[in-house]
């Protein structure tokens, strides 16, 4: 992952970005990372007790499960240009 989509849909590279930008950036992405790992549980939880929206459950962990790998690969990107600068 060499770019990152800003929230107005501008795509930029992340060697471009400002340090508070990409600070920011890292932040963001543990947010979202540790709120889908949360979610996560919640559905793994459910199916765990064979609810009737058992098939509702599994499709909900596949798409956190996409979700979640999109922000390990961004932070990874993310943490190696932080590591490039020095921080």
């Amino acid at each position: 992952m060499d770019t990152w989509t800003t929230r107005d849909g501008h795509e930029i590279r992340i060697a471009d970005m400002g340090d508070r930008h990409l600070n920011n950036t890292v932040r963001h992405c543990e947010r979202m990372l540790k709120l889908a790992r949360d979610e996560y549980s919640a559905c793994a939880s459910y199916c765990a007790r064979g609810d009737a929206a058992y098939d509702a459950q599994m499709s909900s962990m596949n798409n956190i499960e996409g979700q979640m790998e999109f922000f390990r690969a961004a932070l990874e990107a993310l943490r190696n240009e932080q590591a490039m600068r020095g921080f």
